[in-house]
């Protein structure tokens, strides 16, 4: 099942750019067992767009061709366009992943939305700040669940704030199973802290 990944104009390329190597490239390491997964970017259309660093990029496909049953994960990056996007597909796509047990992994703003969705009532979760989520979702309802981590797995859901790309990576390698954890571990210490994983 493949990994689908929801672009939108002035989508925030950062937070996506360490995951999408992880879960596209092959191991370059012979010793180290890896799962790539095959990734499909979906926007609202077809129709190329631009990321919020200026890179023009067309989607594989829209949203109407995503089917939330055949999906092992869905990936929304943070973006400035949260703050006003109102797109039921998008909502109804979401919440059916959740439904089909897929995982619904929300970075920066993309958390402030699954929080505005309720789906982050009941699990354990984080983003850019406690206060940024109650700004985002008048309606959210798990305050008492927050953490104050850079990313967080639970039920299903895997959120991570803005600032921690590399540790959202790191929760959905896990999640997925890409790496055995000792090697995300590994990955996570090179990558987060600059040590060298083969000193």
């Amino acid at each position: 099942m493949p990994v689908h990944v929801f672009l939108h104009e002035g989508y925030a390329d950062w937070e996506l750019g360490y995951l999408l190597w992880e879960l596209r490239s092959p191991s370059n390491v012979p010793e180290i067992v890896k799962r790539p997964r095959e990734v499909v970017t979906f926007g609202l259309s077809g129709e190329s767009l631009r990321s919020c660093g200026g890179l023009l990029v067309t989607p594989d496909t829209s949203i109407g061709a995503v089917d939330a049953g055949s999906t092992e994960a869905l990936i929304l990056p943070g973006g400035l366009f949260w703050r006003t996007l109102e797109e039921p597909r998008l909502d109804r796509l979401v919440r059916a992943v959740r439904e089909a047990g897929g995982l619904v992994c929300g970075v920066c703003a993309g958390s402030g939305y699954l929080a505005r969705l309720g789906l982050l009532d009941d699990v354990a979760h984080t983003s850019n700040s406690l206060a940024f989520l109650k700004e985002r979702a008048p309606g959210y309802a798990g305050a008492e669940r927050y953490r104050d981590e850079a990313a967080v797995a639970d039920g299903g859901i895997v959120t991570a704030s803005g600032l921690d790309a590399v540790d959202f990576t790191a929760a959905i390698l896990r999640e997925l199973e890409v790496y055995e954890p000792d090697v995300v571990d590994v990955w996570w210490r090179a990558f987060k802290l600059g040590e060298d994983p083969f000193a």
